[in-house]
């Protein structure tokens, strides 16, 4: 098990780990954090029985962890902006659709660096299945967003004015796809493969574009 493990480490930092081996060597590094990693998110995984599937996704520890701490620049940022546009019932399905795409930049930066190539030269079949796990990974964010907050619901609530509305993701309607929400999704893509590959990118900006403007917001 330890010359596998070896070997897998030796491909992730020569920059060429086909698929097969970036799925073991996640999958491993999933592992290695439910029993080693402190911090939220790792408890969240050890303490629900229900996230277990979703650890067949590779570094999925690590995306959501790392979602957790870029979302709240995000948010942040955008509620500096507009702290109107953060607190109406349109912020859940658009910070959500924002996270979902989020979460796919941050997967497909990932494996491009892990290929040793640009994103734009990512075979088919893995930009696919990067998809795939960036669903994954955007699922599970939300689970614990909706469990625990962005920042804690007490903090969301008294420092950035954001109700507790995450309920109403359950509504089909919430979520049914529209422009708003597509353009979303893109400006999450586009901020978390900048995000994952170490690009310079304003969080706060890239999140405040998808909420509604000051003059809607308020009326909402």
């Amino acid at each position: 098990m330890l010359q596998g493990a070896l070997g897998l480490l030796a491909a992730m930092r020569s920059g060429n780990a086909n698929d097969e081996d970036y799925v073991a060597w996640g999958r491993r590094a999933n592992m290695d954090a439910i029993v080693h990693a402190t911090g939220e998110v790792a408890d969240r995984f050890r303490d629900d029985d229900a996230l277990e599937e979703a650890l067949q996704t590779p570094f999925v520890v690590e995306h959501v962890s790392s979602m957790q701490e870029a979302l709240r620049i995000a948010v942040a940022g955008a509620a500096r902006r507009n702290r109107h546009a953060v607190a109406g019932p349109e912020f859940p399905p658009r910070f959500s659709a924002f996270a979902l795409g989020f979460a796919s930049g941050i997967v497909i930066g990932h494996r491009a660096k892990a290929a040793g190539i640009p994103i734009d030269r990512l075979p088919k079949r893995t930009l696919e299945a990067c998809l795939d796990w960036g669903a994954q990974v955007a699922l599970v964010y939300l689970v614990v967003v909706e469990a625990a907050g962005i920042f804690g619901k007490a903090a969301d609530r008294n420092e950035h004015g954001i109700d507790d509305h995450w309920r109403s993701l359950a509504s089909a309607r919430a979520l049914e796809p529209n422009e708003a929400l597509k353009r979303c999704i893109q400006a999450g893509r586009a901020a978390g493969a900048r995000w994952s590959t170490g690009h310079a990118v304003d969080l706060g900006a890239a999140l405040a574009v998808c909420l509604p403007t000051e003059r809607l917001a308020a009326q909402l």
